[in-house]
């Protein structure tokens, strides 16, 4: 099963894994991708007017039955502006097997870096807390969610810039 948010469709892939929406509208789409046995996994593409885009998702066995775990709704929204330089990122999970305790990881980078900073290790909330950042500048991050210290989710990679803070 493949599905869009903001939601515009869901399909079923064909047995060879393609598949393919309609209308949607442009922008930033998160793409989330979903099969029995499977570990799930979502991507956010930018989808351009008039335009194909073209997308692979890789899904991985669930070797060890942890069930479907989908990491969505962040907070700063996706591409949020005028952010203080500290505040509480949040985030919703959504999983099949409630039985499983997860933890999360939280990174974070600037733009134009590779070097990424973890702000919240083994967390057992959905939330953490973020300070010291820069003036002026895009931040991506995303969330891990673990189970007894193995991967069981990479959210997709969400990004919020911060304003002009010198008053703060």
């Amino acid at each position: 099963l493949v599905s869009t948010n903001p939601a515009t469709s869901s399909v079923l892939s064909s047995s060879s894994g393609e598949f393919s929406f309609g209308k949607m509208l442009s922008g930033d789409v998160t793409v989330t991708a979903r099969k029995k046995n499977y570990l799930s996994n979502n991507i956010i593409v930018y989808v351009y007017e008039g335009e194909r885009t073209q997308m692979d998702i890789v899904l991985l066995k669930d070797e060890k039955d942890y069930g479907s775990v989908t990491i969505y709704e962040p907070v700063p929204g996706n591409g949020a502006v005028d952010q203080l330089k500290s505040f509480t990122m949040k985030w919703k999970v959504d999983q099949t097997k409630s039985d499983i305790t997860l933890t999360y990881d939280v990174l974070l980078f600037k733009s134009n870096s590779s070097t990424q900073q973890v702000v919240g290790e083994s967390l057992t909330v959905k939330e953490v807390v973020v300070d010291g950042l820069t003036d002026n500048t895009t931040y991506y991050w995303y969330v891990v969610a673990k189970y007894n210290g193995n991967i069981v989710a990479n959210g997709p990679t969400w990004s919020f810039k911060t304003g002009n803070n010198s008053g703060n």
